[in-house]
């Protein structure tokens, strides 16, 4: 056990030292993988792409992805909605409703709670790498009940994601603006409001076509709502235990919710998702902080107006090693013909002097 503390405090003295430097490469790679997802969804406008060449995508998404890295929340998710919406430029009236619903959570939500507004990428990448359950544990940790809100913008985007996709041809092709580029005539005008609603049903429709999404978030509401309440009460290894009770409550929803719908879902690798995202957790909570429950004590205090109780658990720190110095010193008469000179062992710093030369 002294190993793993060992390795714990290295690494997270390395991380402190190096916070800067780590945060940047992690948004960077953050925003050059979901700006990557978004270059495939594919279907830009002609008109717009005529200029920007297959070679020129890789340093125009790397530099994106600079910028994201140096970014507050509100450009960065500016900045993904704008080439959504120039991936869905095939389509004016798709890639306008986008656009709108993207301005009105950034407006509504994410200008006024920029640090809680990172969950929807967090639960966007939890979805892409197959962890989504990691998502609500560790919100419920560390975020809180106001971490619900965007754990379910981020659930809404994601399987919003298959829903634009699989239309986008078919609004494409139905676009006012394709049908008149390729007839070579100029726009009408009055066919848009028309096409807007259209897209709209068919936007609604294929949301309402399939109710898992809402049973996610739901379940993911639930699971921080449990882990947040247990990870608070007074009892020893509560964050614990709250992590493991979030996997349980998760696992057994999905289970129910795969008997109902009947769907063809592969039970052991809910299972083993839960399991692992659950090590995961445990694993933010070991680097975040060790207790010694073992030393916990409650401590009584008052003073003129209020009476305390307190409860005091000791955080695990490991001794450091205290060395010793030990100086052999020449007579006063022959300590200017010796020079000094440091000899270092494990524990000890031992100093000498030697004759000069």
């Amino acid at each position: 056990m002294e190993f793993i503390l060992q390795a714990r405090a290295l690494i997270v003295r390395f991380v402190k030292q190096y916070e800067t430097v780590i945060l940047f490469v992690l948004k960077f790679a953050a925003g050059f993988v979901i700006l990557s997802i978004i270059a495939g969804i594919g279907h830009p406008s002609p008109e717009l792409t005529k200029y920007l060449k297959p070679s020129l995508m890789f340093p125009y998404t790397t530099l994106l992805s600079l910028v994201i890295a140096v970014s507050p929340a509100t450009l960065c998710y500016l900045l993904i909605a704008l080439n959504i919406t120039f991936q869905l430029s095939a389509s004016l009236e798709l890639s306008a409703l986008v656009f709108c619903a993207m301005a009105l959570e950034l407006v509504f939500y994410i200008r006024l709670a920029p640090r809680k507004s990172w969950l929807i990428l967090a639960m966007f990448f939890g979805f892409y790498f197959r962890i989504p359950y990691v998502v609500p544990l560790l919100a419920g940790l560390y975020a809180g009940l106001a971490a619900i809100i965007p754990l379910a913008l981020g659930v809404l985007a994601w399987y919003a994601l298959p829903v634009v996709s699989g239309m986008l041809p078919a609004a494409t092709s139905a676009s006012s603006v394709s049908a008149a580029a390729s007839a070579g005539a100029v726009f009408d005008v009055t066919q848009l409001p028309a096409n807007i609603q259209a897209t709209l049903n068919g936007l609604l429709t294929g949301f309402l076509s399939s109710q898992q999404w809402i049973f996610t978030a739901f379940v993911f509401a639930m699971a921080v709502v449990v882990v947040y309440v247990i990870s608070r009460l007074n009892i020893d290894y509560a964050k614990e235990m709250a992590i493991g009770l979030g996997v349980v409550l998760i696992f057994v929803s999905f289970v129910v919710m795969t008997i109902i719908s009947k769907n063809d879902v592969s039970l052991p690798g809910v299972f083993f998702i839960s399991i692992l995202c659950g090590l995961i957790a445990a694993a933010v909570r070991f680097f975040d902080m060790v207790l010694d429950y073992s030393r916990a004590e409650r401590v009584e205090f008052e003073d003129e107006e209020n009476f305390y109780y307190v409860r005091v658990i000791p955080k695990v720190i490991l001794p450091k090693k205290h060395r010793t110095v030990r100086q052999i010193r020449p007579s006063p008469r022959e300590f200017e013909e010796y020079e000094a000179e440091e000899e270092r062992d494990e524990d000890d710093v031992i100093v000498y002097r030697k004759p000069r030369e």
